[in-house]
C-alpha cells in the first residue's frame, strides 16, 4: 500500500496500524475467501426484510500450513507469495434491513448492521484497508467518512487536515431509521436518525484504551439526525442528504457527550458548525 503525508501522520502516532503497512501484502486465501448470503422475505402484507451476510478471510490455508511447518523445523519463518506476506484475518459483517410501507407515498425503514474483525496466527492487527468504518452518505450522515471514532478516542481533530479522516475499528455497530415520502413525482424527502461507532479490539495491546471495546460501549455511540430530497428516477436515484450531529462518542469541553445544552443552544449557526452535506447515488440502505 502507498500512503499519503497526510496519512503518514496518523500512522506515526498509531503503532497498531502503521503495521499493517510494512511489506507488501496480499489479502486472500488460496481456496476460501469470500462468502456472501442474502435473504429476503415478507414479514407481513406491508413489511419485507433484507438480510445480508458476508464473510471474508485471509491467509487461512497459508497461516495453517506455516505454522505446523515451524512447529515441526523449530522455526519462525513466515511464508511469502513473490515477496508478498499473506495479510491473516478473517470478518464477519451482517446486515439486516426492515422496510414497512405506511401508505401508498410512505414507508419507514429500518438497519441494523454489526461486524467483527479478527486477525489470525501469528498477526497482531487487521489490515487498514479491511477494517470497518462509519460515516459519510451510506452510514452515519452527520459525520464524514471514517471521521467518528474509534470509540471514545477523538481522531477527528487531532490536528490533521480537515478534510483527512482515518478512524476505522475491529469492531462495527451502526444502526438506522429513516422516514421516506412523496412529495412529488420523482422528488422525494426523508427524515432520518443514524447511530453507530467502531471500536479497536480489546486485546489489541498498542491501542488507546478508549478506543478499545468494552462494557462502556453504549456510552461511545456517535447519534446524528437530518433531512434529505431525492430525485427518483426509476433507474436510479440522485440523493441530497443534510445530517447534524447530536452526540459524539467523546466528552467535550464540559464532559459531556451531547452537543447541545444549556452552555451551546440550538442554533443555525451551532447546527451548521456540526453538519455534513452529502450528495450521493441511490439510497443507503
Amino acid at each position: 500500500p502507498q500512503t499519503s503525508e497526510s496519512f503518514n501522520g496518523f500512522l506515526d502516532s498509531n503503532q497498531l496500524l502503521k503495521q499493517s503497512f510494512t511489506g507488501n501484502r496480499l489479502f486472500t486465501s488460496f481456496f476460501l475467501s469470500d462468502i456472501q448470503y442474502f435473504s429476503q422475505r415478507k414479514f407481513n402484507y406491508r413489511t419485507k426484510v433484507n438480510f445480508y451476510a458476508n464473510f471474508d478471510v485471509s491467509g487461512l490455508e497459508v497461516g495453517f500450513v506455516n505454522g505446523v511447518y515451524n512447529l515441526f523445523k523449530e522455526k519462525n519463518e513466515k511464508f511469502t507469495f513473490l515477496n508478498n506476506q499473506f495479510s491473516k484475518f478473517v470478518k464477519l459483517e451482517l446486515d439486516q434491513r426492515m422496510t414497512t410501507e405506511l401508505s401508498n407515498s410512505s414507508q419507514f425503514v429500518y438497519r441494523i448492521n454489526i461486524g467483527v474483525a479478527l486477525p489470525l496466527f501469528d498477526t497482531n492487527s487487521v489490515p487498514f484497508i479491511k477494517q470497518f468504518y462509519v460515516g459519510g452518505p451510506q452510514s452515519i450522515r452527520g459525520w464524514n467518512v471514517r471521521e467518528p471514532g474509534p470509540g471514545g478516542s477523538n481522531y477527528s481533530t487531532s490536528g490533521l487536515s480537515t478534510n483527512s479522516f482515518f478512524s476505522t475499528g475491529d469492531i462495527k455497530f451502526e444502526t438506522n431509521l429513516e422516514y421516506r415520502y412523496d412529495i412529488f413525482l420523482w422528488l422525494k424527502g426523508a427524515f432520518f436518525m443514524d447511530v453507530g461507532n467502531v471500536w479497536i479490539l480489546p486485546t489489541a495491546t498498542d491501542a488507546p484504551r478508549d478506543a478499545k471495546f468494552s462494557k462502556r460501549f453504549l456510552d461511545q455511540l456517535n447519534v446524528g439526525t437530518g433531512t434529505g430530497l431525492r430525485l427518483d428516477m426509476s433507474y436510479f436515484v440522485i440523493r441530497f442528504d443534510l445530517g447534524f450531529k447530536l452526540r459524539n462518542a467523546f466528552k467535550n469541553e464540559n464532559n459531556k457527550n451531547w452537543i447541545y445544552n444549556n452552555a451551546y443552544k440550538v442554533s443555525v449557526k451551532n447546527l451548521s458548525r456540526n453538519s455534513t452535506f452529502h450528495i450521493a447515488v441511490n439510497y443507503p440502505f
